[in-house]
């Protein structure tokens, strides 16, 4: 590492420790971290491992959770949270059994509807 590689100092037991007083007071709301924020392994594997659920707006997003956890139930941990999305990209989600995704126009529910019809859609509203 050099004097131009960024970094990050994070207290991970903190995190946890947010986690399980959310899970306490919210036990019927489950939290998705959005992986844009740090796609790091080990705080994918942690949250992973809480029973946390993954807010993955692009396939890269995906793929990093799943090389960590393959195993995750993406139909139950997973939502695909691009507001824009690309054909390609649905398929890819669907096909991996995401099960869950959002829309906040009528122009993306026309297209969920014809190529990912049985998934479920959060509307997002302005």
């Amino acid at each position: 590492m050099d004097n131009e590689d960024p970094f990050y100092i994070a207290d991970v037991s903190y995190c946890a420790k947010q986690y399980l007083k959310w899970a306490h007071n919210l036990p019927r709301v489950k939290p998705f971290y959005a992986v844009k924020t740090n796609g790091n392994d080990f705080i994918i594997k942690i949250i992973e491992k809480m029973g946390g659920g993954f807010d993955c707006a692009s396939i890269d997003e995906l793929d990093a959770v799943l090389s960590v956890s393959p195993d995750i139930d993406c139909s139950k941990r997973i939502i695909y949270s691009h507001p824009c999305k690309q054909i390609s990209h649905m398929i890819y989600f669907k096909d991996r059994g995401v099960q869950l995704t959002v829309a906040d126009n009528d122009n993306e529910l026309v297209k969920i509807k014809h190529y990912w019809p049985n998934v479920k859609i959060l509307i997002r509203l302005k």
